[in-house]
């Protein structure tokens, strides 16, 4: 009786954010790692140019379990105004913020350390802050999510990009199970400000209807095929 009150407490004091997510990727080896990540690599020559993060994370992650019996989680990264004001765009008649509030990639567990494949932005398979730092331009330690709430917090203390210097942190992270497909299945939406809604409990398999989304992320030459080899 004693142990379950004392677990009873433990499940209240823990962050509401760390229990809803935990580690659901395989632990694999690094070079394990790195041959799926080239595998990846070419998966994502096959994609269209224009396609969205969370359309070729989802595919990739389907593609490693379906092929290689491998599961992955995601890492979503939420950004604030500080980062976009970091990484202007450069061209036309004026520069311009980067437009960028999230970005998605899927990743594994190597030797018990989160490690992201982004094989449209990087060329191998990293640890999480090595993968965050080579997408900024000023590379800081990029915080993980313990509340929904801190990121939403930062990302409107600027009054968009008027106050830009009270944004504690260029970015956040968190990780998700592999058939989240959006922020807003996390919880985080744009409406005149970040918002964040306590999200329902996520699907733990894959979705027809989230595959037919994200397999628009693939040339039209190719979706046939990729269909077939996934068994959708």
């Amino acid at each position: 009786m004693r142990l379950l009150i004392a677990l009873s407490f433990l499940a209240l004091t823990l962050p509401a954010w760390a229990q809803l997510y935990p580690s659901s990727s395989l632990d694999i080896s690094e070079e394990e790692a790195q041959m799926l990540f080239s595998d990846l690599k070419n998966e994502n020559a096959k994609m269209e140019e224009k396609s969205e993060c969370f359309e070729r994370a989802h595919m990739w992650a389907l593609h490693a379990e379906r092929i290689h019996q491998i599961t992955m989680e995601k890492v979503y990264l939420f950004f604030t105004y500080k980062f976009q004001m970091k990484h202007v765009v450069t061209g036309g008649i004026l520069n311009r913020p980067f437009t960028w509030w999230f970005h998605v990639a899927p990743a594994v567990r190597v030797n018990g350390e989160l490690w992201v494949m982004d094989a449209t932005f990087t060329n191998k398979a990293m640890p999480l802050q090595e993968w965050t730092g080579s997408l900024m331009k000023n590379p800081e330690i990029c915080q993980e999510l313990n509340e929904p709430q801190d990121y939403v917090i930062d990302r409107n203390s600027t009054n968009v990009y008027r106050n830009v210097e009270n944004a504690k942190h260029q970015c956040y992270f968190t990780t998700a199970p592999k058939s989240v497909y959006m922020p807003l299945e996390i919880g985080f939406y744009e409406d005149k400000g970040m918002k964040y809604k306590t999200p329902m409990e996520p699907a733990t398999d894959w979705r027809p209807a989230t595959f037919n989304w994200a397999l628009k992320s693939y040339k039209s030459k190719h979706r046939k095929a990729t269909r077939q080899a996934l068994g959708f």
